[in-house]
């Protein structure tokens, strides 16, 4: 998970700008050089400004994969199509 983080955190150039790993501060994203520019403007450009533009991209909720990692339910529905 450390290295997830960190691969995110590198490309997101937030790195230098915080101590913490978990911090996911979206303001400091992309701000110090060296840019990843592809990554920046994938997320520009994306719903939400999620999306995943590089390995690791799903750290700090930034794209638009969800894991659940300790599920307690799961309810499932199935609509639409005609009843047999």
């Amino acid at each position: 998970m450390v290295a997830a983080k960190l691969g995110g955190a590198l490309v997101r150039t937030d790195v230098l700008g915080s101590n913490s790993l978990d911090a996911c501060v979206v303001g400091q994203f992309y701000v110090q050089s060296p840019v990843q520019k592809y990554a920046q403007l994938f997320h520009q450009l994306s719903i939400g400004n999620l999306a995943y533009a590089f390995g690791y991209d799903d750290t700090c909720e930034q794209s638009s994969f969800i894991t659940v990692d300790d599920p307690t339910k799961v309810d499932i529905q199935i609509s639409g199509g005609t009843p047999l």
